[in-house]
C-alpha cells in the first residue's frame, strides 16, 4: 500500500511538474506574442500613408493628391506648416525649409499646373503653369482639382497653409 502512495504521489508530483512548466510555456508564448503585435503594429502605422493634404493658398483652399515615398512621407511629418511663398518664373510658388529631405530625382520633361513637387533637397515648389522643362524634380504630389490656382499665384507672394 505504502508503495502505491509513494506512486500516486510521484505521479501527482509529475503532473504538477508538467502544469507549471506548461503554464510558463503559455506565458512566454504569450509575451512573444504580444512583442511580435506591437513589432507589428508599429509596422502597420510606418506603412500607414495619408494620401490627401489641404493646401490654403490665401485662403483659398485645395485638396492634393500625394506620392507615396520617403521624400513626401518626410514632408507630412512636418505639417501642419505655413510659409510665405514666393514667385518664380511666372509659372511656380516656392520656399526653402530650412533642413533637407531624402531626395529622389526625375527629369520630369513636362510640369503641369497643380504639381508640386521638391527641387534640390528643400526647395518646395507648386506650380500654376504647365510646362515643358529640363530641370529634375523629386514629386510630393498633386493638387486635385487646380482650377483658379493661375489667378491666385498672380501676387509675387503668397501665404500657404499645408496640413492633413
Amino acid at each position: 500500500m505504502k508503495k502505491w502512495i509513494i506512486i500516486v504521489g510521484a505521479l501527482v508530483l509529475i503532473l504538477i511538474i508538467c502544469l507549471v512548466l506548461t503554464s510558463q510555456t503559455d506565458s512566454e508564448s504569450v509575451e512573444t506574442d504580444t512583442k511580435e503585435n506591437k513589432i507589428e503594429k508599429k509596422k502597420e502605422k510606418e506603412e500607414e500613408f495619408i494620401d490627401k493634404i489641404n493646401i490654403s493658398i490665401d485662403g483659398n483652399n485645395y485638396t492634393a493628391t500625394l506620392e507615396d515615398n520617403e521624400t513626401t512621407r518626410d514632408f507630412i511629418s512636418k505639417l501642419p506648416i505655413t510659409m510665405e511663398m514666393n514667385d518664380l518664373n511666372d509659372n511656380e510658388k516656392y520656399y526653402y525649409f530650412d533642413g533637407s529631405f531624402p531626395i529622389n530625382p526625375k527629369k520630369v520633361e513636362t510640369v503641369e499646373v497643380g504639381d508640386i513637387m521638391l527641387y534640390g533637397n528643400n526647395c518646395l515648389v507648386i506650380f500654376y503653369e504647365s510646362f515643358e522643362t529640363d530641370y529634375s524634380y523629386t514629386k510630393i504630389g498633386k493638387i486635385d482639382n487646380p482650377n483658379g490656382l493661375a489667378d491666385i499665384a498672380l501676387n509675387q507672394q503668397v501665404t500657404v497653409s499645408i496640413s492633413q
